[in-house]
């Protein structure tokens, strides 16, 4: 999504030679009001040009990650790793034979896993818990993940490398909590990332203060 059909004068600050050289963006302040946020962020400019302050309305929030480290870009995104879990199948992915290394396994797996998610979800997030990674891989018939298809698919092709017979079952859609109950998720959805920080959420409605 380009900023200039959300904002054209957020887009020209963000395309301009001083801010690509000497600019940055800072959250300043957030306010929540049930399943909607208001964020607060400053701009430099970059070349000692005036500050800007903005706000972001945020509605229909389902997963977000804030901190206020000044960052060098902001970004709205229909397409990343972080909505992989809210808009994309889910799977589970079973194994049938132990790792012929499952030292080297650990290895491969964790190599794919940061490359896919391009280090946006912990290592851990998506794998079997039960046991140790180690012994996980040693087990002759387990789950080895639960989570979006699309990296599970990447963990599939990396475990039939290492004679696991790997299986994906139980193909679904995602689903969030909504008010008491479990609903089939089905609205867009777009994540704001600034620097490290992101919001998921389903509008996002920029204004300068």
């Amino acid at each position: 999504m380009e900023f200039e059909v959300l904002n054209k004068e957020l887009a020209e600050v963000f395309s301009s030679l001083e801010f690509e050289e000497d600019g940055g963006i800072h959250i300043t302040g957030t306010e929540w009001f049930d399943d909607r946020l208001k964020l607060e962020f400053s701009i430099k400019p970059g070349n000692n040009l005036p500050g800007q302050l903005w706000e972001v309305q945020i509605s229909g929030v389902r997963k977000e990650s804030i901190n206020a480290n000044w960052a060098d870009k902001l970004e709205l995104l229909e397409e990343h790793p972080l909505l992989w879990e809210h808009m994309y199948t889910q799977s589970d992915l079973y194994f049938s034979k132990a790792a012929t290394n499952p030292f080297e396994l650990f290895v491969s797996i964790y190599q794919v896993h940061s490359k896919t998610t391009m280090d946006w979800i912990p290592f851990e997030k998506f794998i079997n818990s039960g046991l140790t990674f180690l012994d996980l891989c040693k087990s002759t018939n387990a789950l080895f993940a639960k989570g979006p298809t699309k990296l599970l698919e990447a963990y599939s092709f990396e475990l039939d490398k290492f004679g696991m017979q790997a299986n994906l079952f139980g193909k679904r859609n995602p689903k969030r909590w909504k008010v008491d109950h479990w609903v089939e998720e089905s609205d867009p959805l777009s994540v704001l990332i600034i620097g490290k920080s992101y919001v998921v959420a389903e509008s996002f409605d920029f204004t300068r203060v």
